[in-house]
C-alpha cells in the first residue's frame, strides 16, 4: 500500500511518499522498503511525478520511462500542468518499445486469471448449494447468472460508448481476435467455467 501526500499553499508545494513497494511475481509477493516514488518530470521546470500502485509499466520500471521522457523533453515547457500530463501520456502511446503483443497477452492472462478467480469465489460463496450439484448443473447455474451481464458488456463495447479513447478504433471482433487465445486458455483452468464459451 502506498501513501502519497501533496500540500499546497500560496508560496510552494510539498510532496512526499513512503518508500515501500510490493512486487508480485509467479513465486509470490515481496515488499521492499527502499523504493523511490517521486521523480522530476523535467530537469528545467518544477514538475514532479508521484507513483502509486505499480512500480512498472508492462515490466519496464516507471523510473526508466520517466528518465527517457525527461531526456527527450529537454528544456521544453508547458503553461499548464495538464499539458505535461497529456504530453507524457502521448509519449507512452507513441513508444511501443515499452511493450509487445506477447507481453500484453501475458498481462491479460494474469489479470483475467485473478478476476475470474475472484468472480468464481464470490459466486461459490453466494451459492453454497453448488457443492451438492453435478458439474453440468453448476455450469448451467453459472451461465444463467452471468450470461446477461456478459451480453451487456458486449453491447456497451459494440456501441462505442464509454470506451477509453485508446480503444476507440477497436471493434468487438478485433478485441476478441486479440484476446480469445488468452482468455480461452485461462477459462480452461477453472473447472466451473470449462463448458462456458
Amino acid at each position: 500500500m502506498t501513501a502519497v501526500l501533496g500540500i499546497l499553499n500560496k508560496q510552494a508545494i510539498a510532496i512526499a511518499a513512503d518508500s515501500a513497494v510490493t512486487i508480485d511475481g509467479y513465486n509470490g509477493r515481496k515488499i521492499f522498503n527502499k523504493a523511490n516514488k517521486i521523480f522530476s518530470l523535467s530537469k528545467h521546470h518544477p514538475v514532479g511525478v508521484m507513483l502509486y500502485n505499480s512500480a512498472s509499466f508492462m515490466s519496464t520500471p516507471w523510473e526508466v520511462i520517466i528518465k527517457v521522457y525527461r531526456k527527450q523533453l529537454k528544456d521544453n515547457s508547458f503553461n499548464h500542468l495538464s499539458e505535461y500530463v497529456s504530453d507524457f501520456i502521448g509519449f507512452l502511446q507513441k513508444n511501443n518499445y515499452f511493450t509487445s503483443n506477447d507481453l500484453q497477452k501475458n498481462y491479460l492472462a494474469q489479470t483475467s486469471w485473478k478476476l475470474l478467480k475472484n468472480l468464481v469465489e464470490v459466486f461459490e460463496d453466494q451459492n453454497p448449494d453448488l457443492k451438492n450439484m453435478e458439474e453440468d448443473q453448476i455450469n448451467q447455474a453459472f451461465r444463467e447468472r452471468f450470461a446477461p451481464f456478459l451480453v451487456k458488456i458486449k453491447d456497451t463495447l459494440s456501441q462505442g460508448d464509454a470506451i477509453c479513447d485508446d480503444f476507440a478504433n477497436w471493434d468487438f471482433d478485433s478485441f476478441l481476435e486479440f484476446t480469445s487465445p488468452v482468455t480461452i486458455d485461462v477459462l480452461g483452468s477453472f473447472e466451473i467455467l470449462k463448458e462456458i464459451n
